[in-house]
C-alpha cells in the first residue's frame, strides 16, 4: 500500500524514524566500543599510560577550566570563533554549559588523585624526621615536595571553580556529591581528605568571592521554575515513548518528532533533548532494551564499587597507582551517571569518550590489583 501511494519499490525499511541520524550514532557507539577495547589494552600493557591519562585529563581540565573562568571575568569573549557570548557564565569550547560542567566533573577528580599520588612521595620523609620538631619537619617536606603536586591540585581546584560559575544547577550538586563519593571511596587517610576538603572550601570561598558568588545563589532561587519546566518536557515527551514502547525511535530521532509530541510550549521553540539521557534513551531504543542496558549498568556499578571499597582496605604499595585512580574514576562516572538525570551531558562526544576513559581505568584498577584468595 505504502509502495503504491509514494510509486516506489522498497522491501525493507529502518526500525528508525531517522535512519541517517541513527547510523551516525550506533557508528560512534561503535567506535567507542573499539576505544574501550584499545585503551584496557594497552592499560594493561603499560602502566606508565595510567600517568600519561592523568596528565592529559587534567592538562585538558585546566584549559577549560581557565578558558571558561576568562568568559566569567569577560563575558563579551565569545566561544572559540562562534559568534556566541558567553554571558558571564563558564563554558570554555562547549556551547551548553551543563555539558561543560559534566565534563569538568569527570576531569578533576584525577587532578585530584594524581596530586595526591605525588602526595605520597613525602610518607618515608615525615616518618624518618617524626622526632624532630614538627616545624622543621613541615619545611623539610615542602622543601622536598614535588612540583605536580601543587599544578594537580591547582589544576583540581581551577575545575571546581569553573564548575560553580558555570551556573549549572546540576553541575554544582553533582559536584558537591562528588566530594562526598570521593571522601567515601578514595584510598587515602582521614587526615589527607579532611585537608583536601578544607583547603577546597577555602578556595572556593576565597576567589569565589573575588569573581562574584552572587551569580550562582539567584541560579538557584529560580530552581522552581526551571524544575517545573524540565518535569513539563519529561511527561510530553512519554507519548512518545508509549507509541514505540517496543523498538524505540531509533538514535538520534527525538528531535524528528519533538515537534509532533511536545505539546503546551511556544511553536517557534524546538526540542532536541529531552534533558533527561535516560528518558531520551528509553524513547530511542525502547523499554526492553533500556531496562536491560539499566540492569547491566545497576549491577556493574555496584559489583565495581564493592570491590572498590574491600580493595581499598588491604591495598599493597604496589597497587595503590591503579586502586587512587580508579576510585577517582569511580566517583567520577557515578557523578556523570547522575548529571544525566536532568541533563543531557551524554550527547556531547567529548563527554562520552571521558565516561568510556573512565570505565576503561576503573577496569584496569580491579583487574591489576586482585583480592586474595580465601583459605
Amino acid at each position: 500500500m505504502v509502495n503504491t501511494l509514494a510509486q516506489t519499490s522498497l522491501t525493507t525499511a529502518s526500525l528508525s524514524d531517522n535512519g541517517i541520524a541513527g547510523l551516525r550514532e550506533a557508528i560512534f557507539v561503535f567506535s567507542l566500543l573499539l576505544y574501550y577495547i584499545v585503551l584496557t589494552t594497552l592499560l594493561r600493557r603499560n602502566k606508565k599510560m595510567v600517568s600519561g591519562l592523568l596528565y592529559v585529563i587534567a592538562g585538558v581540565g585546566l584549559f577549560e577550566g581557565i578558558y571558561g573562568l576568562l568568559q566569567v571575568m569577560n563575558p563579551p569573549m565569545g566561544i572559540l570563533w562562534l559568534p556566541v557570548t558567553s554571558k558571564g557564565a563558564a563554558h570554555g569550547t562547549i556551547i551548553y554549559k551543563n555539558q561543560y560542567a559534566s565534563l569538568l566533573n569527570m576531569c578533576w577528580p584525577l587532578a585530584l588523585a594524581g596530586g595526591i599520588l605525588f602526595l605520597d612521595s613525602l610518607k618515608d620523609i615525615v616518618k624518618e624526621k617524626a622526632r624532630k620538631s614538627t616545624f622543621k619537619t613541615l619545611f623539610l617536606a615542602l622543601s622536598q615536595l614535588n612540583i605536580q603536586v601543587p599544578l594537580f591540585f591547582f589544576a583540581a581546584g581551577i575545575m571546581i571553580l569553573a564548575v560553580v560559575f558555570s551556573f549549572s544547577r546540576g553541575g554544582i550538586l553533582t559536584m558537591l556529591l562528588l566530594i562526598v563519593f570521593l571522601n567515601i571511596f578514595m584510598p587515602c587517610s582521614r587526615k589527607i581528605k579532611l585537608l583536601l576538603t578544607l583547603l577546597l572550601i577555602l578556595f572556593l570561598a576565597g576567589y569565589g568571592s573575588m569573581l562574584g558568588i552572587d551569580g550562582v545563589i539567584n541560579r538557584f532561587s529560580t530552581i522552581d521554575d526551571s524544575g517545573l519546566n524540565r518535569f513539563h518536557i519529561y511527561f510530553s515527551s512519554l507519548p512518545m515513548l508509549f507509541d514505540h514502547w517496543l523498538t524505540g525511535i531509533g538514535l538520534g530521532s527525538f528531535k524528528l518528532l519533538s515537534g509532533v509530541y511536545l505539546k503546551g510550549f511556544p511553536e517557534n521553540l524546538l526540542f532536541d533533548r529531552v534533558h533527561n539521557d535516560y528518558i531520551e534513551l528509553a524513547i530511542e531504543i525502547g523499554l526492553p532494551m533500556v531496562l536491560l542496558f539499566l540492569v547491566w549498568l545497576l549491577s556493574g556499578i555496584l559489583v565495581a564499587g564493592k570491590k572498590l571499597v574491600q580493595k581499598s582496605r588491604i591495598i599493597h604499595e604496589e597497587c595503590r597507582v591503579s586502586m587512587l585512580v580508579g576510585s577517582a574514576a569511580f566517583c567520577s562516572l557515578i557523578g556523570f551517571l547522575i548529571h544525566g538525570l536532568v541533563d543531557f551531558g551524554w550527547r556531547l562526544p567529548a563527554n562520552a569518550l571521558y565516561a568510556v576513559t573512565l570505565v576503561a581505568l576503573i577496569s584496569y584498577a580491579l583487574k591489576d590489583s586482585p583480592l586474595p584468595a580465601k583459605d
